[in-house]
């Protein structure tokens, strides 16, 4: 079971969706207008739209999780980006609880981020944000300027011979070949920081909490500073 924070063009549910193994994709998504958009994008996202294992709820992200009566596998987060009022919370420690208390057992929660309009101490802050609320963070870089904070609710075990399988099973092999990743080894290459290694960085001591949002504030004078 998946939970996908904001629709957008409906590839990260798709991508879901024609994975075997999973049974649903529930998708948060604020913007009515994204919602009645996304039949136009069903020619880049396997259909999203008229997937019946997706089903999209119009609503922010934190309301519809905390109301949702499931627990999931995998939470992915994709919001945009920290500067536009209102995501910040998203960012939140507070936010990142709830997350992972609805996390079933070994599951995952995979939180998108930019490294580009920023610097380092924004990055800094979502990286301290997210190291305290899961005890292993993991931190892999995807497509351009983006990473992509990866949360776990238990202690992961790596299993190379059962991600080997995962990887050459037609479903899994697919999703890869559409991201641009040819094979396995190209996958496990675009990891940054792995476990473990994000806790013994020096990332300061203040961590981004709804009360009060610092994560908005310095993300907006990176952006409007233009360092990067």
């Amino acid at each position: 079971r998946v939970f996908v924070i904001g629709y957008g063009t409906g590839v990260t549910a798709g991508e879901f969706a024609a994975l075997e193994s999973v049974e649903d994709v529930k998708v948060a998504e604020i913007s009515s207008g994204v919602i009645e958009a996304a039949p136009f994008f069903d020619y880049g996202n396997l259909d999203a739209s008229e997937d019946p294992k997706v089903e999209t709820i119009r609503s922010d992200a934190y309301r519809a999780l905390l109301r949702s009566d499931t627990d999931y596998d995998v939470i992915a987060s994709e919001p945009s980006n920290p500067w536009v009022v209102g995501v910040e919370m998203l960012f939140s420690r507070e936010f990142l609880e709830a997350a992972r208390d609805r996390l079933r057992p070994g599951g995952v929660y995979a939180q998108w981020f930019h490294i580009y309009e920023t610097n380092p101490a924004t990055v800094e802050l979502v990286l301290r944000t997210y190291n305290e609320v899961f005890d292993d963070v993991a931190v892999w870089y995807s497509m351009g300027p983006d990473l992509l904070l990866l949360g776990f609710r238990d202690d992961p075990e790596i299993d190379l011979a059962r991600i080997t399988e995962r990887a050459g099973r037609a479903d899994f092999r697919g999703g890869l070949r559409r991201a641009g990743v040819p094979s396995l080894p190209a996958l496990l290459a675009h990891e940054l920081y792995p476990l473990g290694s994000v806790r013994e960085m020096e990332l300061g001591d203040d961590v981004h909490t709804l009360f009060p949002p610092i994560l908005s504030d310095r993300a907006a004078r990176a952006f409007y500073q233009g360092l990067n």
